[in-house]
């Protein structure tokens, strides 16, 4: 019996100890970016502003990833807006965009996102948005337009 519960302990992942070591933007980095209209300068209490003019999201300020849903036994799902200045949805929508993401506290297979899409609604107009998957620990994720240099952020899943 006591077997079993080791060994179900070492497979069992250990999202805790992944967020208090792991590095986040929001705690190593945080840079205060001003978007232009019509996005909101700032953000409601516990969001921020990440990015530049090329490409920008918001982030939440302790860190974590936001994480609505969460399957059973699966991953933590959410979706990732993304911001461009001039981006128009009505002329792109499937806007070249790649999101990686690669986990930096255990050896971890690196996931894609989801095709990016074009949208739009009437507070923040045109923007890029996809979903990732991402399972509990420290991640840092990647995306990247087109050919240009990429906006990298680091999130602790729960």
């Amino acid at each position: 019996m006591r077997t079993l519960i080791v060994i179900a302990a070492l497979l069992t992942p250990v999202p805790a100890l992944a967020q208090s070591t792991c590095p986040t933007t929001a705690s190593s980095n945080r840079q205060q970016f001003i978007p232009p209209a019509p996005n909101r300068a700032v953000l409601e209490r516990g969001r921020f502003w990440y990015g530049s003019d090329r490409l920008w999201t918001m982030l939440r300020e302790d860190g974590h990833w936001f994480a609505p849903v969460q399957p059973e036994t699966g991953p933590y799902r959410n979706k990732l807006p993304l911001f461009r200045r001039q981006f128009n949805s009505s002329n792109e929508a499937t806007p070249p965009v790649l999101v990686t993401a690669r986990r930096l506290d255990v050896p971890a297979r690196s996931i894609n996102a989801e095709r990016a899409h074009g949208v739009f609604n009437e507070d923040t107009g045109s923007f890029i948005m996809t979903a990732l998957d991402l399972p509990g620990g420290c991640w840092q994720i990647d995306a990247q337009y087109a050919n240009e240099l990429p906006l990298t952020f680091v999130v602790a899943v729960p």
